[in-house]
C-alpha cells in the first residue's frame, strides 16, 4: 500500500469514529433531556453506566459471540454428519 492509500484509509477510519462519537453524543443529550436531574429521573451515573454498557457490548461481547456461534455451527455440522452416516447411508 502506498502512503496515500494508507493516509486515505486512516482518514476514512477517523471519520467513521467521529461519526460514531457524534451519534453517541446526540443520543446521550436526548436521554439527558428526558430525565432531568433532581426530578426523580436518571442521574449522570446511570446514563454513563448505560453508555459504558453499550460500548462494552459493542467492542467485547458481540465479537465474542461470533466465535461462539462458529463453534456451535461446527458442532452441529459434525453432529448432523454423524446422523447422516448412521441413518441415511445405504450399503447395497
Amino acid at each position: 500500500m502506498t502512503q496515500v492509500k494508507v493516509r486515505n484509509t486512516m482518514y476514512k477510519m477517523l471519520l467513521k469514529k467521529d461519526d460514531l462519537v457524534n451519534r453517541a453524543r446526540v443520543l446521550f443529550n436526548n436521554i439527558a433531556r428526558r430525565f432531568p436531574a433532581g426530578k426523580g429521573g436518571f442521574g449522570m451515573n446511570e446514563i454513563l453506566g448505560i453508555a459504558a454498557g453499550i460500548i462494552i457490548a459493542a467492542l467485547i461481547v458481540v465479537p465474542g459471540l461470533k466465535g461462539l456461534t462458529n463453534s456451535i455451527m461446527q458442532k452441529l455440522k459434525q453432529w448432523w454428519e454423524g446422523i447422516e452416516n448412521d441413518f441415511f447411508s445405504f450399503n447395497g
